[in-house]
C-alpha cells in the first residue's frame, strides 16, 4: 500500500460494522472518512463494490476527498463486518438501464406537454417511477422532464430526473380566450410542485432511490399550495402493483411484483394510523400518497398568533410554500438480491483519525464528563418525533414524562450532533434519528423557496440569521452523497451572508454570527475558497461589532423591536458571536485579530461571574444598554443579573479553548465549575447539541491522544484539580484507559499500545 501516514497503515485493516440487527441485504453501504492523500482505489474486500469521492480536504492542493461513499454487492443476509481493501475486485459492470418512458402527451399538438416516468430495467424487468399529486380529487403528473446521469463509477451509475407537476391544468382553449400574454392567469403566477428523483443503479440489480417533492420557486415568490398533497406512482413491466386495499398507514414495509421487490419501510415512517396515506391503482400506476399531508406544529407563537397550535394540519392537505419531503425506498430487479440497503459504520477511532470528531487527528476519549452526554442520548431517546410527516422533529425543549407533541426546535446543529454522537457510540438507533432528524430539517425546516431557515415555531414567513445552521445538511451529504442535501447547505449560507451584508453596518452582530459557523464548515469539507472568504470577512464584522468590555449584543438588523435587542448582553449570545471565530481557528490557528476577539469575550466572562448559591458562574442576561435595569416580558422592571444559574456548554469550548491557547487554567476551572453546578441532566435542544457537540470536544484536547508510527501517543493536560482523572481512548487495539495520579504530576496508561508524554502538563 502507497503512503507511510500513521493512518494509512490501518486502511487495509479497517473493519467496518453492520448497524442494526441481522438481515438480508442486496447493498451493503459505507461512507468511509479518508486521511489527507489516502491511497486509491479502495474498496471493500471480498465483494463488488463501487466508490464515489465525496468533499475536498481544505490544505491539499490536489485532489484529497474527506470521504469515500462505498457500495459494496451482497447476497443473502448482512454479514456482521466488512473489511476495507485497496486492492478492490473488478467485475465487468452491467448497470440497470435509465430511460424516460413517455405515457401521456397533451390532446392538442399547439399547446404541448408530455408526461415520462422514470423506466430502469435489468435483466428483463422495469421499473417506473413518476412523480405527480393530486389536486381536488384530480391525480397529475409530472410534465417538462429531463434525465441527466449524475456520475458513474465501477458497480454504480447515478442517474437524476426532474420535471414540474402542475396543480390547475391550462389547455388550448383558455389559451385562444385571452387578448394577449398579460391577461393570462397563469403568467408569472407559481402553479406546480417540482418532482425530483436521485437513484443510485446498481450492477447487482439493487437499485437505491430518493424521491422528492419540493415546493420552490422559479417566476415568482413561489406561494402554498391549497387542496394538494403529493404522490408517487409505481409500476413493474407496464403493470402497476396490486394493493389489496391494504392501507398506507405506517405498516406496509415492502412490495412485490413477480421477482422485484421493494423495500419501503424508510418511506412508510411518514404515515400513521391516525394520519394515514393513501395507496391506489390510478392511470395505470400504483399511486402512494405517502402522508395524509404535509404538516408543521409550531407550538406556543403558532397557537398566540393563529389559535391553534398548528401552522398546518395534514388534513388541510396544503403545500406550504418552500417545503420538500423526501422518499426513501429502494428496490431489487434480482430475485437472488434483496432489496435492502444495509448501512456499515468505521469504528470511532478512525472518525477521530481522520479529523471528523475535532477539526483535529484527536482519538476521542471518554471521561466522568460522559454523565452529560449520556443524559443527551436518553432525552433524545424520548423526545424525537417517530412516525407521521414530521418524523424526525426533535423538540425544542421538553419534559419525557409530558406527551406530545413538542414543539420542534428546527436547529442545523441537532442533528449534527447526533450524527458525532453515533460516529463515536456505533449505535444503530442513535444514527438511524441523526439521519431522520437530518432529512427532517432538510426537508421541512428550510424554505426552498427562501433558501432560509424557518424561526422555530413561527407561522411562515418568519426567518432569522441564527437560524441559518447548515450542519445536518452537510452531515447528511457527506453520509449519503445526496447532492440535495449539499446544495441546501450552500444555498442557507450564501443567502445568510447576503442578509447579514444587507444591513451592514450594523451596531450589533450577536447571534447573527452563527451562519459563520457552516460557511467554516463548507470551507472544511468542501475546500472551496468561497466560503473560506465568506467565513473571514464576516468575521471581521463580528470584530467590529464586540463592545469594548469583550461582550456582544445579542442580535442586530432592523429597526424598533428588532434593534432593541441590540442593547441587551447576555453570556450565551456572546458564546454563539464567536462560535465561528473558534472554528476558524481550528482552522487557522495564527489568525492573531480573530483570537484576540475571542479571548477578549472569554475575559469578559470570566469577570461577569457571580455566586450562585455556593456555584460561580453567570445568568441568562447580564445588563441593557450597559446598565442593569431591564424590562421584562411581563412590563415589570428587573434588576440584572438574574439570580439563576445560566450553563449551556458552548463555555466549554470556549473556555478550554482559552485555557489551552493561552496556558491558564482559570478558564477550564470557571466552566467545570458552572458544568457540575448545573447538573448534567439535558432537557432542551440548544443544550443536546452544544453538549454532545463540546463536551466530547473538551475530553479529546484534554488527552490529545494522536496516531503515531509507535501506535497511539497522548499527551494530556492538566488544567488543575478539576482535570478529570480518567479516560478511556478508543485506539485500533481497542479501549485503553489512561490515569493521572492524584496531584496531577503524572500520567499513565494501562495498555503499552498508548504512549503518555507529560508535554502538555498545566499547573497552578
Amino acid at each position: 500500500m502507497n503512503g507511510t501516514s500513521a493512518i494509512e497503515r490501518h486502511l487495509d485493516e479497517l473493519v467496518l460494522t453492520r448497524l442494526g440487527p441481522e438481515r438480508p441485504a442486496g447493498l451493503c453501504v459505507t461512507s468511509l472518512p479518508l486521511p489527507r492523500n489516502a491511497p486509491s482505489p479502495l474498496g471493500v474486500a471480498g465483494h463488488a463494490s463501487s466508490a464515489f469521492p465525496l468533499g475536498q480536504w481544505h490544505d491539499v492542493a490536489n485532489p484529497s476527498p474527506r470521504r469515500l461513499l462505498l457500495a459494496a454487492d451482497n447476497m443473502g443476509t448482512a454479514p456482521d463486518s466488512l473489511q476495507i481493501t485497496s486492492a478492490p475486485e473488478q467485475h465487468a459492470a452491467t448497470f440497470p438501464k435509465a430511460s424516460m418512458n413517455l405515457f401521456e402527451t397533451a390532446p392538442d399538438a399547439l399547446f404541448f406537454w408530455e408526461r415520462h416516468s422514470l423506466a430502469i430495467e435489468w435483466n428483463g424487468h422495469c421499473v417506473e417511477l413518476a412523480m405527480g399529486l393530486r389536486s381536488d380529487g384530480q391525480l397529475r403528473w409530472w410534465e417538462a422532464c429531463n434525465l441527466v446521469v449524475r456520475e458513474e463509477a465501477p458497480f454504480c451509475r447515478v442517474v437524476e430526473m426532474g420535471g414540474a407537476i402542475p396543480v390547475r391544468m391550462c389547455d388550448l382553449a383558455y389559451l385562444q380566450s385571452r387578448k394577449g400574454y398579460y391577461d393570462n392567469e397563469f403568467l408569472h403566477k407559481h402553479n406546480w410542485l417540482n418532482g425530483h428523483i436521485t437513484a443510485r443503479l446498481y450492477a447487482n440489480g439493487v437499485c437505491d432511490v430518493v424521491a422528492r417533492h419540493v415546493n420552490s420557486r422559479f417566476f415568482d415568490d413561489g406561494k402554498d399550495l391549497e387542496q394538494t398533497v403529493p404522490v408517487i406512482g409505481v409500476r413493474v413491466d407496464g403493470e402497476p402493483i396490486p394493493t389489496d386495499d391494504t392501507p398506507w398507514d405506517g405498516t406496509v414495509t415492502t412490495l412485490t411484483h413477480g421477482p422485484v421487490s421493494f423495500d419501503v419501510s424508510e418511506m412508510a415512517r411518514l404515515a400513521t394510523a391516525q394520519k394515514p396515506g393513501e395507496q391506489r391503482i390510478d392511470q395505470g400506476f400504483l399511486a402512494i400518497q405517502p402522508y395524509e399531508g404535509m404538516e408543521l406544529y409550531g407550538g406556543a407563537a403558532a397557537k398566540d398568533l393563529g389559535g391553534d397550535a398548528y401552522i398546518l394540519r395534514g388534513s388541510e392537505q396544503r403545500v406550504l410554500r418552500g417545503m420538500s419531503r423526501s422518499l426513501s425506498f429502494s428496490f431489487s430487479l434480482n430475485a437472488e438480491r434483496a432489496p435492502t440497503v444495509v448501512r456499515y459504520l468505521p469504528p470511532a477511532w478512525w472518525y477521530g483519525a481522520c479529523e471528523e470528531l475535532v477539526p483535529a487527528p484527536l482519538l476521542p476519549a471518554v471521561t466522568d464528563l460522559q454523565e452529560a452526554c449520556d443524559s443527551a442520548r436518553e432525552w433524545c431517546r424520548k423526545t424525537i418525533r417517530r412516525g407521521g410527516f414530521e418524523d424526525g422533529a426533535m423538540a425544542r425543549g421538553a419534559a419525557p414524562e409530558n406527551p406530545p407533541p413538542y414543539e420542534a426546535g428546527w436547529e442545523g446543529e441537532v442533528p449534527y450532533a447526533q450524527f458525532l454522537s453515533a460516529w463515536t457510540t456505533g449505535d444503530a438507533g442513535e444514527y438511524d434519528d441523526a439521519m431522520h432528524a437530518a432529512t427532517y430539517f432538510t426537508d421541512v425546516c428550510i424554505d426552498h423557496a427562501a433558501k432560509q431557515v424557518r424561526m422555530h415555531g413561527w407561522p411562515p414567513d418568519a426567518f432569522a440569521l441564527p437560524m441559518a445552521r447548515i450542519h445536518a445538511c452537510l452531515a447528511a451529504y457527506l453520509e449519503t452523497g445526496d447532492r440535495f442535501f449539499r446544495q441546501a447547505a450552500e444555498s442557507v449560507i450564501q443567502t445568510a451572508y447576503s442578509t447579514h451584508k444587507n444591513s451592514w453596518p450594523r451596531m450589533t452582530i450577536g447571534r447573527d454570527a452563527c451562519f459563520i459557523r457552516g460557511a467554516v464548515l463548507l470551507y472544511r469539507y468542501l475546500g472551496s475558497p468561497h466560503y473560506r472568504d465568506i467565513a473571514r470577512d464576516s468575521l471581521d464584522d463580528v470584530a467590529a461589532s464586540q463592545k469594548p468590555d469583550g461582550s456582544f449584543g445579542d442580535q442586530g438588523g432592523g429597526a424598533g423591536i428588532h434593534a432593541w435587542a441590540a442593547y441587551i448582553t447576555k453570556p450565551w449570545m456572546g458564546c454563539m458571536a464567536i462560535g465561528g471565530a473558534i472554528d476558524w481557528l481550528e482552522l487557522v490557528p495564527n489568525d492573531t485579530p480573530i483570537a484576540d476577539m475571542v479571548k477578549r469575550f472569554a475575559d469578559w466572562l470570566m469577570r461577569e461571574r457571580f455566586d450562585h448559591d455556593g456555584i460561580m458562574g453567570w445568568s441568562y442576561q447580564h445588563d441593557y444598554r450597559g446598565g442593569r435595569d431591564f424590562l421584562n416580558i411581563t412590563g415589570e422592571i428587573i434588576q440584572l443579573p438574574g439570580s439563576a444559574l445560566w450553563h449551556r456548554d458552548y463555555l466549554a469550548r470556549v473556555l478550554t479553548f482559552c485555557a489551552l491557547r493561552y496556558d491558564e487554567p482559570a478558564y477550564f476551572d470557571a466552566w467545570h465549575e458552572s458544568f457540575m453546578g448545573a447538573g448534567q441532566t439535558v432537557r432542551d435542544d440548544h443544550a443536546f447539541a452544544q453538549t454532545l457537540q463540546f463536551v466530547p470536544w473538551v475530553e479529546a484536547h484534554l488527552w490529545d491522544a494522536e496516531l503515531s508510527a509507535e501506535g497511539v501517543q497522548a499527551k494530556p493536560a492538566w488544567l488543575g484539580e478539576r482535570t478529570p482523572c480518567q479516560a478511556t481512548i478508543s485506539t485500533p487495539e481497542g479501549p485503553v484507559l489512561c490515569a493521572w495520579n492524584k496531584n496531577g504530576t503524572s500520567c499513565t496508561a494501562e495498555n503499552r499500545s498508548v504512549r503518555v508524554t507529560d508535554c502538555a502538563l498545566q499547573r497552578d
